[in-house]
């Protein structure tokens, strides 16, 4: 009983902000679960979280419904799509390198 109180008191809630990027769990494929994706390919945006409890409301990121999940079922997505770019290095389509 020790030992549990020292690990609860030492635990840390890692807080989502909203309107940040996270990936949901993705509980939909129960076949094998070492060959299926742990997560959802799309990202999701926090929307709202309740104070009192564990729980935040969540919409992905280019529209739908919105979903309330535990937070056990979330993951801080740090990075960025491929879709967003970096405005400083746009990245170029054409074949200029290419001689005739």
């Amino acid at each position: 009983m020790k030992q549990k109180t020292a690990d609860i008191s030492r635990a840390k809630l890692s807080a989502l902000e909203v309107g940040g990027c996270v990936l949901l769990a993705n509980k939909q494929e129960r076949a094998c679960l070492k060959l299926v994706d742990l997560w959802e390919k799309q990202p999701y945006i926090v929307v709202a979280n309740k104070a009192d409890v564990s729980v935040y409301t969540v919409q992905r990121e280019h529209g739908g419904s919105e979903r309330t999940v535990h937070w056990n079922l979330l993951a801080q997505c740090k990075l960025l799509p491929l879709d967003h770019q970096d405005p400083e290095f746009p990245v170029d389509q054409t074949n200029s390198g290419e001689s005739k």
